[in-house]
């Protein structure tokens, strides 16, 4: 009987460097790289926003888990997974996660604000302008302790380069490989 894959999952609020990360580790790691909200816009064949917009954060939700479980089900060779920001809401979710190398990006909320302030317009949980560093401070309260409990090793990504963010992933998956 084969091992079960165990992909290496990158989970964390937006901003904190999920799909910048997770394609550079890719490449280093030579596996394929998966952004589930990228997958969730291609299963539905419209932006993310508009999904808020036209059908409401539940339905997203919704879709979102069985992306997941699709990305996670139909891969025989490991991958390197960005997740949304909210995957973790989901208790299905959380159980998927169980099963492999998951990493928590985290950053400050001024790093957070710095990094999305070009594209917070793609970020329909963020609201405006003026609301949105309260809407992240309120949005991280809900979810800090869902996203510590799903994962195996924690990365603070504030001031450090993506190479440096690889290099200390890589370094915890090779204790446990």
């Amino acid at each position: 009987m084969n091992k079960p894959i165990k992909h290496v999952i990158l989970i964390g609020f937006m901003g904190t460097g999920k799909s910048t990360v997770g394609k550079a580790l890719a490449k280093n790691l030579r596996v394929s790289f998966v952004d589930t909200d990228q997958a969730v816009e291609s299963y539905e064949g419209v932006p993310i926003s508009e999904i808020f917009a036209t059908e409401g954060e539940p339905y997203f939700r919704k879709v979102e888990s069985k992306v997941l479980e699709q990305v996670l089900d139909y891969s025989d060779t490991q991958q390197v997974i960005a997740t949304g920001g909210g995957i973790i809401l989901a208790e299905k979710n959380r159980q998927l996660l169980d099963d492999h190398h998951v990493f928590l990006l985290q950053a400050s909320i001024g790093e957070i604000l710095s990094r999305i302030k070009k594209e917070q317009h793609q970020r329909p949980l963020l609201g405006k302008e003026e609301e949105i560093q309260e809407r992240i401070t309120n949005l991280l309260t809900q979810r800090n302790a869902l996203y510590e409990y799903s994962a195996d090793y924690i990365v603070n990504t504030d001031q450090k380069t993506v190479e440096t963010i690889v290099g200390e992933i890589k370094d915890y998956l090779g204790v446990l490989i």
